[in-house]
């Protein structure tokens, strides 16, 4: 399930670019005979999932440096 949280812009005034930040539940890997859930031929992505928990030590310990992400868990924070 999807839930949109808020639509963010990073740079106003200089472009329209629109973040939107959502909250996504009930997840489960896709079916390995589903087409469309084979990466790109170029992609390298390693899914994992993470508590809200986990991901504010992450962000204790530095691991987590982008902004985005950091917003992204405040967000998240206050929706609980």
């Amino acid at each position: 399930m999807l839930e949109r949280l808020v639509g963010l812009y990073p740079t106003p005034g200089y472009c329209d670019e629109e973040m939107v930040f959502f909250r996504a539940t009930e997840l489960r890997p896709p079916s390995p005979s589903d087409p469309s859930a084979a990466p790109d031929a170029e992609e390298e992505i390693e899914c994992r999932a993470f508590t809200i928990d986990e991901l504010e030590q992450q962000l204790a310990r530095g691991e987590i440096v982008d902004m985005k992400t950091v917003a992204g868990l405040a967000l998240l924070r206050n929706a609980r």
